[in-house]
C-alpha cells in the first residue's frame, strides 16, 4: 500500500490531467474579473500579465512522471510540469517577503536545470562564491546588475530582459514593517535606532512599491530603494501598472504555501521540502527571537498608522494572485501532494 502520501500523489497528477483538459475545452473562456481588469492596460502595450493569464495553455508533450519509490515512509517526490508558457527569469527580492522563496526560484528546470536536488539556499549557503555557483546551476536566471541573487536590488536597476519575466512575493504592508522593526529596523534611515515602531513606519512605508519604482542597486543586505523618500501618487499609479506589465508571477507571503504551489504549478520543476521551509530566521539582535517572516504581529503598535502606498499596490498584487490561482485551477486541495514531497 502507498499510503496516504501516494494517494495525494495520485490526485495530484489527476489534477493536473484534468487543468489541461479544462484548457482545452474552455478555449475561448475569459473570466468575467479578467476581461474587466484589463481594461486597465493600454492598447497597443507589451504584454501584460492580465492579457498572459486570459491565454489558453496548451497540453504539453509530456506530463512528468511524478517519483512515488516503494511504500510508505519511503521517499515520494512530486514533479510537476510547467503549465504557464511566460517564464520566472528575475526574482524581485522585496525585504521581509519570503527569502525562502528563492528555494522555489532555484529548483525551475526551465531556468536552473543544473540545480542539485539537494541544494538549500540559506543562511549557510549565502556566502563568498554562492553566486558563481549559481550561474552554474542557472545559465538562464537574471542576476543584479554586479551579479548577485536574492539581493535587495530595486527593479529599475536590474536589465530590461527581465521585464515581462520578473517574480516576486508581497506582504501585507503592516505586518512588513513590523518584521523590519523586529529584524535590527532592517534598512532604517539612522544609526540611531528608531523611537518607536510608529517612527520606523513613517521612514519605512512604501517599501514594496519603491522596490517597484526606484532604481537603486542593493547595498550589502540592504535595499536603499526603502530609505530614501517616500513615493508619490504618481508613484504609487506606476508601481501598480509595472506589476500588471512586468511581472509573471505574484505571490502572497500572507498565503505562502500555496504562493510556492502556484509556483511550481505555473513553472514546473520538483516540490521540495525547503520551498516551505524558513531559511531566514529572525537576527539574534532581533527585538523577537522568532521567525521574523512567518510571525504575526500585534498591528496596535503602529497607532493606526496605514500604509497607503504599499496598500494600494498590495491589494493589485492579490487580485493578480486570486487571478492566477483561477487561471492555472490551483487549490488547496490540490496541492496537498505537492505539500507532502520529499
Amino acid at each position: 500500500m502507498w499510503g496516504s502520501r501516494a494517494v495525494a500523489l495520485a490526485a495530484l497528477v489527476v489534477h493536473v490531467s484534468v487543468v489541461h483538459a479544462r484548457k482545452i475545452m474552455a478555449r475561448n473562456f475569459t473570466s468575467p474579473a479578467l476581461e474587466e481588469d484589463a481594461l486597465l492596460v493600454d492598447e497597443g502595450g507589451p504584454p501584460t500579465l492580465a492579457g498572459l493569464t486570459q491565454r489558453t495553455i496548451g497540453t504539453p508533450d509530456i506530463l512528468q512522471e511524478a517519483a512515488a519509490l516503494g511504500g510508505e515512509g519511503e521517499s515520494q517526490r512530486v514533479t510537476l510540469p510547467a503549465l504557464a508558457r511566460t517564464e520566472a527569469l528575475f526574482w524581485l527580492h522585496i525585504p521581509k517577503c519570503g527569502s525562502s522563496f528563492a528555494n522555489a526560484v532555484l529548483h525551475t528546470t526551465s531556468t536552473c536545470p543544473n540545480t542539485p536536488t539537494d541544494f538549500t539556499f540559506d543562511m549557510t549557503t549565502m556566502g563568498y562564491g554562492v553566486n558563481e555557483t549559481l550561474r552554474g546551476y542557472c545559465p538562464e536566471l537574471i542576476f543584479s546588475s554586479v551579479g548577485h541573487f536574492g539581493s535587495h536590488d530595486a527593479l529599475g536597476s536590474i536589465s530590461t530582459k527581465a521585464l515581462g519575466s520578473v517574480v516576486t512575493l508581497l506582504r501585507d504592508p503592516e505586518q512588513r514593517i513590523l518584521s523590519a522593526f523586529n529584524d535590527n529596523y532592517h534598512d532604517w534611515v539612522s544609526s540611531t535606532p528608531p523611537e518607536n515602531e510608529l517612527e520606523f513606519a513613517t521612514y519605512n512605508a512604501g517599501c514594496q512599491l519603491r522596490m517597484l519604482v526606484r532604481n537603486d542597486p542593493a547595498q550589502r543586505t540592504f535595499a536603499p530603494a526603502c530609505r530614501h523618500t517616500l513615493p508619490t501618487d504618481k508613484e504609487v499609479a506606476l508601481g501598480q501598472k509595472i506589476l500588471r506589465r512586468d511581472f509573471s508571477f505574484v505571490g502572497i507571503t500572507d498565503q505562502y504555501d500555496l504562493s510556492v504551489c502556484l509556483f511550481r504549478f505555473m513553472f514546473g520543476g520538483p516540490c521540495l521540502p525547503s520551498m516551505f521551509s524558513n531559511v531566514h530566521k529572525g537576527a539574534s539582535q532581533s527585538t523577537t527571537f522568532v521567525n521574523t517572516s512567518a510571525t504575526l504581529y500585534d498591528t496596535s503598535v503602529l497607532q493606526s498608522f496605514t500604509d497607503t502606498a504599499d496598500r494600494a499596490l498590495y491589494d493589485r498584487g492579490v487580485l493578480i494572485f486570486d487571478q492566477l490561482l483561477l487561471q492555472y485551477d490551483v487549490t488547496e486541495d490540490a496541492c496537498q501532494a505537492c505539500y507532502a514531497s520529499t
